[in-house]
């Protein structure tokens, strides 16, 4: 856990709404681990200011601004 970072209640089903990259850490300034393609699934597990703490499906952990994913709550049929 990071200073500042809060827990969701519960892990986040989401899914990336466009090509985006996950970095090391809460910030622009953090490398980019990896890039996700657009309709990834991630769950998402807490937050620190506008960047949300994801895992991938492959378990690679990272962090992703919170505009680049949306919930997976199975309106949009995802």
């Amino acid at each position: 856990m990071r200073a500042g970072e809060v827990l969701f209640a519960l892990p986040l089903p989401l899914h990336v709404l466009r090509t985006s990259n996950v970095r090391e850490g809460p910030g622009l300034d953090f490398t980019v681990l990896f890039t996700l393609a657009e309709g990834t699934p991630l769950v998402g597990y807490s937050y620190k200011d506008q960047w949300v703490r994801v895992k991938d499906g492959d378990g690679r952990v990272g962090w992703i601004f919170h505009m680049l994913v949306d919930r997976m709550d199975g309106r949009d049929g995802q």
